[in-house]
């Protein structure tokens, strides 16, 4: 069943925003009372989504109005090519794993798993399993290590940039 979580899991990355921040410019509201605190307000909220197609820039301001604006990845072509390569040893994960997933429960009837194992044998189908499920391990592995690098990939595509998502 390590196969099922490694596939939802996989699904789950495909799907959810990849990185997102947000910027909050907050007020406070001056009072002539003498006493307590003084409430804040947001001025203006700005988030910014991530995904494999894209951002989307999502702006409210406060009389409740909201924008959302999507922008491909045109001009930032090192964040594009970091969101491409984890993108794609993601799928390579979800399919492999899928496909242990049908191999793993075609195996509990008795006798598909008898007429592989006389077809083949037990050593190679063994193998065959074991270098399948490698491969999902180290595509999750190269997807994870190469997404550490979008700092630097915000770095790259937004010269003078002293926000913390570029450090």
């Amino acid at each position: 069943f390590l196969s099922l979580a490694i596939m939802v899991l996989c699904i789950a990355a495909v799907i959810v925003d990849w990185y997102k921040y947000s910027i909050v410019f907050q007020a406070v509201e001056v009072s002539n009372s003498a006493g307590g605190t003084n409430p804040t307000f947001n001025v203006n909220t700005t988030k910014v989504f991530y995904t494999v197609q894209g951002l989307t820039t999502s702006i409210n301001v406060p009389n409740g109005e909201m924008s959302n604006k999507f922008k491909e990845y045109s001009d930032m072509d090192s964040v594009h090519s970091i969101f491409r390569l984890v993108f794609g040893f993601t799928m390579v994960a979800l399919i492999l794993s899928g496909f242990l997933l049908v191999l793993f429960v075609l195996y509990f009837a008795e006798a598909i798993r008898n007429k592989v194992l006389f077809a083949l044998g037990m050593t190679v189908l063994r193998l065959f399993l074991v270098v399948v499920a490698a491969i999902v391990l180290i595509s999750v592995l190269i997807a994870f290590l190469a997404f550490l690098g979008i700092t630097n990939a915000f770095d790259d595509d937004i010269p003078n940039c002293q926000r913390g998502y570029c450090r």
